[in-house]
């Protein structure tokens, strides 16, 4: 974490790139998306759409790097020319006990989505207009930056997780 917090305030991006994720896939593809230019498509191009759990699953399963999470109730979706380009995930906050947590976000590979955030947020909080809602970013990729331009606040910085594999 003090590496990541040095590059950031020397104006860098530092990207972790752990030895248990180098052979997968969908990392490999997720860093390679880092250094191409992406298609950019507006969010006001977009239809909302409410999603199904399993949709939700299947979408995050192939496009975010953790894949699907259990728990989430409310599954909104970003349209684009009939084409499910972007999944957001919500559900009660797993961690602080009030309010919604953004589970998960995750856009297909070589797009970005201008705006695709504040349109997946907003709506989620039209449908719930008094929750609090929580999110986390994964440093070892950034900052987090999309939710601060959709009108999020950096509460703090949690501890690194460590996790061991049993190599039998």
């Amino acid at each position: 974490q003090t590496k990541m917090l040095a590059a950031k305030a020397a104006g860098y991006r530092l990207i972790t790139i752990w030895e248990d994720r180098a052979k997968d896939e969908l990392f490999s593809n997720h860093l390679k998306s880092l250094f191409d230019v992406p298609k950019k498509i507006h969010a006001r191009k977009c239809n909302l759409v409410h999603l199904t759990n399993k949709e939700t699953r299947l979408f995050l399963n192939e496009h975010h790097r953790d894949g699907a999470v259990n728990g989430g109730s409310v599954h909104l979706g970003l349209m684009h020319e009939d084409e499910l380009i972007s999944v957001a995930t919500f559900g009660k906050n797993r961690f602080k006990g009030v309010g919604f947590e953004l589970f998960r976000l995750a856009t297909k590979l070589g797009i970005v989505v201008v705006g695709g955030i504040s349109k997946l947020i907003s709506n989620f909080r039209k449908l719930n207009p008094n929750e609090k809602l929580t999110t986390y970013s994964d440093a070892e990729w950034g900052w987090g930056d999309g939710y601060l331009k959709a009108g999020g606040t950096l509460i703090g910085l949690t501890k690194p997780g460590y996790f061991y594999y049993d190599v039998k």
